[in-house]
């Protein structure tokens, strides 16, 4: 990992991983075990208390996996991230153990070790534990496995071959959790590349490649329901003055702060923020009326005026504000994305030529203009 961030992020990931597979762990096995139970209860058995212990383990694991099931989706839920690496790691101590003990009763009554060779394999491909984590288990199901076999009087060989096993254990649960760290390792690698690709180095807003991309899977969905959309174009009001007063490392930070207002203002999770270049910045939303767009507009404005951060030229007002062009409709046939920027640049373009500091939608004026009219009014 590259840094601390890294770390946690990788870690997070194993451990939703793992409390993921254990939540399908559960649903499996919730299905799969009343089959074995019946089975049980339909084979013949020599031993009728072996019979009565397994089917009775076998209902026991069964509610154990309901149990489970409904405290880690409770937890998913609610994302109680801190507690994940213990509900998963209790649950697959119980759920091994009892695995390990229905395995050596089949062991003993039939002589067979398909139970024995499925929890091994179970071991194998469901977790993925760290290096302590599983040698702890491994050893577990050794000090399971090997007193059920003394009991039971299994020869010799039996003995070794649990050893054996046990100690292949050890050696593919390493290989697969080596497989799973690599997998993870990749995925974040990528999309560490994706997100490099697709946003802005200074404000980490999406670029234009970003908002390509965020356009290129929502407008089809759009067009096919009949979903407004809606563009707000905005320019910095005569950032070149800023930059030649304050200089360009304070015109960064002015970015910076102008971006994170942007990204306040406009909250929900289809919002896509877009620094398109210099002092530029775009909104695309979706699902948006009229009276939501020019409201989302106006709200950028109050909450950048309440940045108070001071501008260079004062012709328009002693803090920095924005300019804004609005467009909006429902997408079809000969409205794509590109005609939708380009009436929201002429809507900009309205705005500056108005006076800057100010909104325009449909021929209307939001906000300061010349003549000081606050209301709409049409350009």
């Amino acid at each position: 990992m590259n840094n601390r961030n890294d770390t946690e992020r990788f870690n997070r990931n194993i451990l939703e991983l793992n409390i993921k597979r254990a939540f399908t762990s559960t649903v499996v096995l919730a299905v799969v075990l009343p089959v074995i139970f019946v089975a049980a209860l339909v084979c013949r058995w020599d031993n009728d208390t072996l019979r009565s212990l397994f089917v009775i383990g076998t209902a026991i694991l069964e509610a154990i996996q309901f149990i489970f099931m409904v405290v880690i989706r409770f937890q998913c839920a609610r994302d109680e991230f801190d507690t994940y690496r213990v509900v998963y790691l209790v649950y697959y101590a119980v759920t091994i153990t009892f695995l390990m003990l229905g395995a050596g009763c089949d062991m003993e009554a039939f002589g067979s070790e398909l139970l024995y060779f499925s929890a091994c394999m179970y071991l194998v491909f469901v977790p993925v534990f760290t290096e302590t984590e599983r040698i702890a288990f491994v050893a577990g199901q050794t000090i399971i496995m090997l007193p059920l076999v003394i009991g039971f009087r299994i020869n010799v060989r039996g003995i070794v071959d649990v050893c054996i096993v046990q100690f292949l254990t050890i050696l593919l649960s390493g290989y697969q959790h080596n497989v799973a760290v690599k997998r993870q390792k990749m995925g974040m690698k990528l999309k560490k590349k994706t997100d490099t690709s697709e946003h802005d180095a200074l404000t980490g807003l999406y670029n234009r490649r970003g908002l390509e991309s965020r356009i290129n899977a929502i407008w089809a969905f759009c067009e096919r329901n009949k979903i407004p959309v809606g563009v707000l174009t905005l320019d910095i009001d005569y950032f070149k003055k800023y930059n030649d007063k304050f200089g360009h490392p304070k015109g960064d930070e002015c970015l910076r702060q102008v971006a994170k207002v942007l990204k306040a203002s406009a909250q929900r999770s289809t919002d896509v923020v877009t620094r398109t270049g210099g002092e530029e910045f775009i909104i695309f939303v979706q699902d948006v009326d009229d009276d939501n767009l020019v409201a989302l507009a106006s709200k950028i404005r109050k909450n950048l005026e309440e940045q108070a951060i001071p501008q260079a030229y004062l012709g328009v007002s002693k803090y920095v504000t924005v300019s804004i062009g609005i467009a909006s409709f429902v997408p079809g046939y000969n409205k794509d994305f590109d005609r939708l920027y380009e009436e929201a640049d002429a809507a900009l373009y309205q705005a500056k030529k108005n006076g800057r500091n100010c909104i325009v939608y449909k021929g209307n004026v939001y906000g300061r203009i010349k003549n000081g009219v606050t209301k709409a009014t049409p350009v």
